[in-house]
């Protein structure tokens, strides 16, 4: 991580109240609010027609668009699917998604490849619904994202979800921060703060390396 980063994240521990949690080679870990759960509450169900399973504020990814998918609310930066290897990459990507539709949806196995600085603010719906066993969150960039709304998680994801490669995510959600099954953060650092939910994380088993 960079100097700024890592001094963001200090700060942060100081201030978030729910949950700020880091894993890196040292990882730390306070004020977390950790339960047991799944993903089935607070989650907009969708179905996604796509030929690939895949879909981004509501828009399917096909083999006309994949290379370069843009998508209502969206100011700056690329999205693009690799359908060869499932890799999703975000680089850069500044959006406000208002049209009831999660910026992430996959049916099936992904990886999302962050680059850059990517902010997305939402008010109707998750930001990642992954429906698939195993799915991977890497990169070098950083994911942050703020919803507004009262009643929906920030990732919600079936099977395992491993963060890894140094990626920075940073969720701020109306209700559950992330829910779901195993989560893995392999040398890589969240910060979660939750709103109305229960807890932060909604988690079954937490690993981190």
């Amino acid at each position: 991580f960079t100097f700024m980063k890592k001094l963001f994240l200090i700060l942060a521990l100081a201030i978030v109240g729910n949950v700020a949690m880091v894993a890196q080679e040292n990882f730390e870990c306070k004020n977390a609010k950790v339960s047991q759960g799944d993903m089935s509450s607070h989650v907009a169900p969708r179905k996604v027609g796509s030929e690939f399973g895949l879909s981004i504020a509501g828009v399917n990814v096909t083999s006309s668009n994949k290379n370069n998918i843009s998508f209502p609310g969206q100011t700056a930066g690329t999205v693009s699917y690799n359908s060869s290897t499932n890799v999703l990459t975000l680089n850069g990507v500044k959006a406000t998604v208002t049209n009831d539709r999660s910026f992430i949806h996959a049916t099936n196995d992904i990886t999302i490849q962050v680059d850059g600085d990517n902010k997305i603010t939402q008010t109707g719906d998750s930001l990642i619904y992954l429906r698939g066993s195993n799915s991977v969150i890497q990169g070098t960039g950083t994911l942050d994202y703020d919803n507004s709304q009262d009643t929906y998680t920030g990732i919600a994801f079936l099977g395992t979800l491993t963060i890894q490669g140094g990626v920075f995510v940073i969720i701020h959600a109306s209700y559950f921060g992330i829910s779901g099954e195993n989560l893995v953060i392999d040398h890589s650092a969240f910060m979660v703060k939750g709103g109305t939910g229960d807890a932060s994380l909604k988690i079954t088993s937490l690993t981190m390396n």
